[in-house]
Parts: structure tokens; C-alpha cells; sequence
């Protein structure tokens, strides 16, 4: 895997990585801390034979408000619904104070969309699966929001008529298993089946339903990624890096859907820049922070 400086060509693929912004006791997150370094990085992969070109791909990184009301406004748009024709960018400002998190996100077809938040300690953890309802023991998001409840049902989540159609219970396209184990030879990988009820399953769900309704025959592929508390035991660093190896991976061993094999780079040549693509940022978090750490947070 090459990176090289930004620079947009008609035949890349594109890819969108999400991060969340602070929350609770996390002022800096590490979800948008280990993304937002990708932000207009270019990744070349070789070809698996010298007549082949190399494959490109150009990654946009957003900073998303942890926020109910901001997932069900903004998620619907990225994958193209409910926008205009001549609408180019989302843009919002909103979030905790002081810390108001500002974004700019084109709009346009991605081959890819990944959504980042933090979790437990110790691994990576990819989710297979997200729920459309059962949010009704959630915390307040970072605004102080929750999902939308119907208080004579008790059903808390995803109400709204145009979600109706959709099941309870949305997978991902991309084969998790597959895909931990490509990556457990050089990072510690957990699939999970519980990204938690809070606003990282919220999002999952989202992008996965829009995904599904703006293109039902051929979805776009989504995922979602909990990353460690910083230094438990990764780098913010290295987690950046983690997130451009799962994109190459994800490309480059057939995963992505409708590009089968493309590629055939090893796993082990793209995970050797681990740790080396920027200088280590270690903060301490204090210990109620670590104790916390093991439960889904976004």
C-alpha cells in the first residue's frame, strides 16, 4: 500500500470514514482523533498482475456530533436521500460546548462508508449487525437528546413512517468474519453482534437502512468500528493507521462487493507501517475513565 498527497482522479474508489466527536468524559475522542488524519489521503494498491492497473482510493474523513437528532438528519443525505440535485456538501454545526464540532461533507456516490466510535479497551471490534429499536434505556446523547419514543408502546428507536419498511435487524454486506480473521495477525479483533444501544448502533442502523433504501439492489457496503481508549493499547497513531489497513483489506482482498479480487496484496505488506505514520500522542485517561472504558460508548 502507497499513500500518496491529495489529489482527486475520476477512477477512484471513494471512501467515507466517520468519527465521533466528544462526549461524557471524552474531550478528545479517539474515534475522530484516529480518523481525522485520513481526511483526503490517497491509498494505491498494486495489481495482482503487471497488464492490471493499480487501484486508488480516495478517503473523506467527518467528524459526526454524537447526537440522535444529528445521525437521523445527515445519515439519510450521504446516501442520497433527501437532498436536492444541486445540493454538493452537508454541512452542520452542532454539538457539546465548547467543543462544537463543524463539518463539511461532500455529497457524492462512495463505494464505501465506515462509521467510527469508541468502545472497550484492549481490541478492535468490528459489528456485524445493528438494532432498529430497543433504545429506550439509552443514556442522553452529547445535546442531551434521545431517540424517539412512543410512550403508549414503549418502543423507542427508528419510528418514522419512511423507516416502516425496513426489519428490526440490519447486517452488513461485508464478510466481518473474513475480515477479522485477515486482520487478527497483526491487531486484536473481536467481532461483535452488540454495538450497544447508544448513538454508535443509531448510526449503524441508519446508514445501513439508507443504504438500503436509496439503492436496494446493490447497497452500499457499511461498517461500523469501535476503536479502543487511546493507548489501551494503541496509539491514536496506530489506530489510524488500523482504519487505512481495514480500508485495504476491505479493497484489496475482494471484500467490497461487486469487485471481487481485484487485488491481491498481502495483509502482512500493508499492516508494516503500523505505528509509523505519525508521532504518538499518550494521554493518561484518569481511572474512572478507565473503568468506564469497557462499555459501548460511541
Amino acid at each position: 500500500m502507497v499513500v500518496v498527497p491529495p489529489s482527486r482522479l475520476d477512477d477512484e474508489l471513494q471512501v467515507l470514514v466517520t468519527g465521533f466527536g466528544p462526549f461524557s468524559f471524552y474531550k478528545s475522542n479517539p474515534a475522530w482523533d484516529s480518523v481525522q488524519s485520513l481526511h483526503g489521503m490517497q491509498l494505491v494498491l498494486p495489481a495482482s498482475d503487471p497488464a492490471s492497473q493499480p487501484t486508488r482510493i480516495r478517503i473523506t474523513s467527518a467528524e459526526m456530533p454524537v447526537s440522535f437528532a444529528t445521525v437521523l438528519r445527515y445519515i439519510p443525505r450521504l446516501h442520497g436521500l433527501g437532498h436536492g440535485r444541486d445540493d454538493r456538501h452537508i454541512r452542520y454545526k452542532e454539538g457539546p460546548k465548547p467543543a462544537t464540532p463543524t463539518c463539511d461533507v461532500p455529497l457524492q456516490s462512495y463505494d464505501l462508508i465506515i462509521h467510527v466510535g469508541v468502545g472497550a479497551r484492549d481490541a478492535f471490534k468490528l459489528e456485524q449487525r445493528a438494532d432498529k429499536l430497543n433504545y429506550g434505556k439509552s443514556p442522553p446523547d452529547a445535546v442531551g437528546g434521545r431517540p424517539q419514543l412512543d410512550a403508549q408502546t414503549g418502543r423507542c428507536g427508528f419510528l418514522d413512517e419512511r423507516w416502516a419498511s425496513l426489519p428490526d435487524d440490519l447486517t452488513t454486506r461485508l464478510d466481518v468474519s473474513g475480515l477479522a480473521k485477515e486482520l487478527s495477525d497483526s491487531y486484536k479483533i473481536v467481532k461483535s453482534n452488540d454495538p450497544g444501544h447508544y448513538v454508535c448502533e443509531f448510526i449503524y442502523y441508519a446508514s445501513l437502512a439508507s443504504s438500503r433504501l436509496a439503492n436496494p439492489d446493490n447497497s452500499t457496503p457499511v461498517l461500523f468500528v469501535h476503536v479502543p481508549p487511546e493507548s489501551e493499547p494503541y496509539s491514536v497513531a496506530e489506530m489510524s493507521h488500523f482504519h487505512q489497513v481495514l480500508i485495504a483489506t476491505i479493497v484489496g482482498k475482494g471484500y467490497l462487493p461487486s469487485r471481487r479480487r481485484r487485488n491481491s496484496l498481502p495483509v502482512q505488506h500493508v499492516a508494516a507501517r503500523a505505528g509509523d505514520t505519525a508521532s504518538e500522542n499518550r494521554q493518561g485517561q484518569e481511572q474512572t475513565a478507565r473503568e468506564q472504558s469497557a462499555m459501548h460508548l460511541c
